[in-house]
């Protein structure tokens, strides 16, 4: 997406700030969903910025909350509403790649504010992914990663 280089965000953004997000946007690990797993190591190794230049960079994007770093797994909050997620190919792409996401980088990630415009893009709200707590409709105790995982959610979206 050309304009990228228009975002507000990303004007402000210091040179080597520029390059490690557009970096994360579009590194071999990126996926559809915008949640994968990645060493600050290989980020430092493939940009060439060194590993503590790579955590206070990715510090601040928390803080702003745009992109987040949660156990070795990069969360990219607007991801998918980049995507055509209107599409029921990639509805089940992303549902595919959410689902191979560990439960609790999942559940941290929502609550740092991934969630919100991902579910509302999915037209799934915040409220009813947090409040079933990951699992299905009717607030089963049961996990969704145990009854059918994030496809669960996809039955959902289309009622």
């Amino acid at each position: 997406n050309t304009r990228f280089w228009d975002d507000s965000y990303i004007s402000n953004l210091d040179p080597v700030e520029k390059l490690m997000f557009l970096y994360l946007l579009t590194n071999a690990q990126t996926n559809i969903s915008g949640i994968y797993e990645m060493a600050i190591k290989k980020i430092a190794l493939d940009t060439g910025i060194d590993k503590e230049m790579v955590q206070k960079i990715i510090g601040r994007f928390t803080k702003d909350k745009k992109i987040f770093y949660i156990k070795g797994w990069v969360c990219i909050k607007n991801f998918i509403k980049h995507q055509n997620h209107r599409s029921p190919q990639v509805r089940v792409g992303i549902e595919d790649e959410l689902e191979q996401v560990p439960e609790g980088i999942l559940k941290q990630a929502i609550g740092y504010g991934y969630g919100i415009d991902t579910i509302s893009h999915l037209n799934l709200t915040k409220s009813n992914l947090i409040k079933s707590n990951l699992t299905g409709e009717g607030g089963s105790k049961e996990p969704i990663k145990k009854r059918g995982g994030m496809r669960e959610i996809g039955n959902l979206l289309n009622r």
